[in-house]
């Protein structure tokens, strides 16, 4: 798969003002269609481009409440195995819908990961670590994160 990374100057804006002007399309007809059974809306593209501008100004990472996108700073971090790998614009878009249709999601979160690429996962915050790392172990996650010290908690 080809990440946003790993574009030439040329493909990035390519991309990029092909993503602009679906934007601007779908903010001038101001849609609420259904397509085979998936709302697309105004609410959700509003969501994704401030999520990305989060995303931007936190590139060493953020978890944000899934309703509110407001930051979340106390508890356990949980990536879920049903958003692993999501990168950039399309996984982000994955990881909103996702959110959206789950309520035992509370969170989205991101970071870049080694190789400099914005990761996205639908989280679980718990209070406890021991829940966290047994929900983590079920869900295949190398960590988790506390968002009480900032720090990542490796699973063996």
């Amino acid at each position: 798969m080809k990440t946003f990374a790993n574009l030439t100057d040329s493909e990035l804006l390519i991309r990029l003002n092909e993503a602009e002007q679906e934007y601007q399309w779908l903010l001038s007809e101001k849609i609420s269609r259904t397509d085979k059974g998936t709302k697309l809306n105004y609410n959700k593209y509003a969501k994704l481009q401030k999520l990305q501008d989060i995303s931007m100004l936190n590139p060493e990472g953020f978890t944000v409440d899934k309703n509110t996108l407001e930051p979340i700073k106390n508890g356990y971090a949980i990536g879920v195995i049903e958003t692993q790998d999501s990168f950039d614009f399309f996984g982000l878009t994955q990881v909103i819908e996702f959110s959206e249709n789950n309520r035992f999601i509370d969170a989205i979160g991101g970071w870049k990961n080694k190789d400099g690429v914005m990761q996205y996962d639908a989280v679980i915050i718990v209070d406890d670590e021991q829940i966290a790392a047994e929900i983590g172990y079920r869900n295949k996650q190398k960590a988790i994160f506390n968002l009480n010290t900032g720090k990542e908690i490796p699973l063996k």
